[in-house]
């Protein structure tokens, strides 16, 4: 049946003013009130709004609502980002970006190395990527051109760790060790540029390094062809890997040290370089960069040559009072007989150095690292001399407040660890390239 033209009035209000919101069904444009058509007569049904008045609202109820409705959306805000950031972590701790920007490392060391054929290689060894849901995470070792530090390689070790500490060193008979959460003993083959762990197998001959490492440290000097070990077994041993021969707890290996007949006779003499030490015998004497020939076979126990003005009383070890005759000399007797030294000498008379390190040599050069000033906050310097006159090849102050503790002297250059950062340098002293694992 058709439908008859008629006004609509709003059942509620008597109002025509009216909004259709889909057909034949309304809203009250003046109380609210919904209704619809039927046909035939038009019956108009509808619901009614409460428009009584409401009770007051307190203001208190008002501020904790709001309150707890804050804490509420910024929880969920904080809840939604860890799990953006959980959820890249997973994939990557610096996911591939739009742009294809490379993964990053999250955690890592940094080291460098020449190919055989004299290629430089920086080393970056660690975490490329850290799931906090997850307890252990994979290690990566990476090579990279040192000049344009592309990457050559990139392996995943045989390891899985909970966080990331690692150490490079070479040793004296050209062995590149890396020390991994100081447990791991690795080596890298500069050649395949792979990283091998020392197998069981090596220590054979060596029953106290068959229960493995508790612990695992390098010796304290840069020169020292040792590592520290504390064994599973709970045994404190000093290893010596070149002459496979292990020391057990300090006073043997002070013993090994400073031995008469365990150096060969015919050990080669060695040219080197350290600085000496401000005694509390002769405060006012300046510290001093020092060159001494040493008799010595490396790869074995020798005691350090400890350099500084002091009083030698020549009559044995002990606690002195009154008036005894002393000798003032630069190294006691006993020393310079327990390192072998043959002769030294003053290697840069007049010059002024604080916080000195001897960071490398060779019969070519010298490296060192200094502060000009004693200041607690004074940047320390690098400067490279020749090895025979002692003149200053060049001088680069760093950004540095701290002694460097890795640095190689090359044939055309250096490199320095400086912070987290590798550096390589030409001879002239000029920076040729850098690499962070942040790069």
């Amino acid at each position: 049946m058709a439908k008859q033209i008629k006004a609509i009035k709003c059942p509620q209000c008597g109002s025509v003013k009216a909004t259709e919101l889909k057909p034949d069904f309304y809203r009250c444009n003046s109380c609210g009130t919904e209704f619809f058509l039927d046909d035939d007569d038009i019956n108009i049904n509808h619901h009614y709004r409460n428009t009584n008045p409401q009770p007051a609202i307190n203001p208190e109820w008002v501020k904790r609502t709001a309150l707890t409705i804050i804490i509420a959306l910024t929880g969920l805000v904080l809840l939604m980002t860890l799990s953006r950031m959980c959820s890249r972590q997973k994939s990557g701790f610096t996911a591939q970006t739009a742009s294809g920007s490379k993964q990053q490392w999250a955690d890592a060391e940094v080291f460098y190395l020449e190919k055989p054929d004299g290629k430089p290689v920086y080393v970056i060894a660690g975490l490329r990527e850290r799931n906090y849901r997850e307890k252990e995470h994979p290690l990566y070792i990476g090579f990279y051109d040192a000049l344009t530090k592309k990457e050559i390689k990139l392996t995943e070790l045989p390891l899985k760790v909970d966080r990331f500490d690692g150490k490079f060193k070479y040793f004296s008979n050209g062995t590149l060790y890396f020390i991994i959460n100081s447990k791991k003993l690795f080596t890298i083959d500069r050649q395949l540029l792979t990283a091998a762990e020392v197998q069981p197998d090596t220590y054979k001959d060596l029953p106290d390094l068959q229960p493995g490492f508790a612990k695992i440290e390098y010796g304290y000097d840069m020169e020292d062809d040792f590592f520290k070990v504390m064994s599973n077994a709970g045994k404190e041993l000093y290893y010596y890997p070149i002459i496979s021969k292990t020391y057990e707890g300090y006073d043997e290996h002070i013993k090994a040290e400073r031995a008469d007949n365990l150096m060969p006779p015919n050990s080669p003499v060695i040219t080197r370089f350290a600085f000496s030490s401000q005694n509390s015998d002769f405060k006012e004497e300046k510290i001093q960069l020092v060159k001494y020939r040493q008799q010595m076979t490396p790869g074995y126990p020798i005691d350090r040559a400890l350099f500084g003005w002091q009083k030698d009383y020549q009559v044995g070890s002990g606690i002195y009072v009154g008036d005894i005759p002393y000798k003032k000399v630069f190294i006691g007797s006993s020393w310079k007989k327990w390192a072998r030294v043959l002769d030294f000498q003053d290697f840069s008379p007049g010059r002024l150095y604080f916080s000195p390190q001897v960071l490398g040599y060779n019969a070519k050069a010298v490296l060192i690292s200094f502060k000009a000033t004693p200041a607690e906050d004074e940047k320390q310097s690098l400067q490279a001399l020749d090895a025979q006159s002692g003149k200053i090849l060049w001088t680069v102050q760093t950004t540095e407040s701290y002694a460097q503790d890795n640095a190689l002297i090359l044939k055309d250059g250096y490199f320095i660890k400086l912070g987290s950062k590798a550096v390589l340098y030409g001879a002239d002293g000029k920076q040729v390239s850098e690499m962070s694992y942040r790069d």
